[in-house]
């Protein structure tokens, strides 16, 4: 199940409204963050995800919410390590999460890392692109997957 959560800003005051308060779970102004004066633009909205994959090696990836700001896009994600490696070569070559949409975007990762334990991690990783107002859905993959086991993400 996905589900959007849109954030209205006003400027005028840097108000972030009480659906991001809700989002953070806070009921208390005080625990957000104020966006006005970001240097990278307004975040345009946050969307809740709450998708995962599991992964032949036994671990399960999780792309937990994606926000969407003027210049570029925030994922946030998870893993749980599976308890031991397979034997012999790794699944993947490659390590890290990609993301394009249904336009032709390529999001091109900009920074990003990961913390945690042997059994779980969590991270954040930017790409530097806005996504177009044109696009209705961004394919993530995650380290392990293939083409064909994409997230998929509505926009609308």
């Amino acid at each position: 199940m996905q589900v959007t959560a849109e954030l209205r800003y006003r400027s005028d005051n840097g108000v972030i409204t009480s659906a991001l308060r809700a989002l953070a779970g806070h009921a208390d102004s005080r625990h957000c963050a104020c966006v006005e004066n970001e240097p990278t633009g307004p975040l345009r909205r946050v969307i809740v995800v709450a998708q995962s994959f599991d992964l032949p090696t036994g671990g399960t990836l999780y792309l937990t919410a994606i926000e969407e700001w003027a210049d570029r896009v925030v994922c946030h994600v998870a893993e749980r390590l599976p308890e031991f490696l397979p034997p012999g070569p790794p699944q993947s070559a490659r390590h890290a999460w990609l993301i394009a949409d249904d336009v032709g975007t390529i999001y091109s990762p900009v920074s990003g890392g990961s913390s945690g334990s042997q059994s779980h991690r969590q991270g954040t990783y930017i790409f530097g692109k806005p996504i177009p107002p044109q696009a209705k859905r961004l394919r993530v993959l995650g380290p392990g997957m293939t083409e064909e086991q994409a997230m998929m993400v509505d926009l609308d």
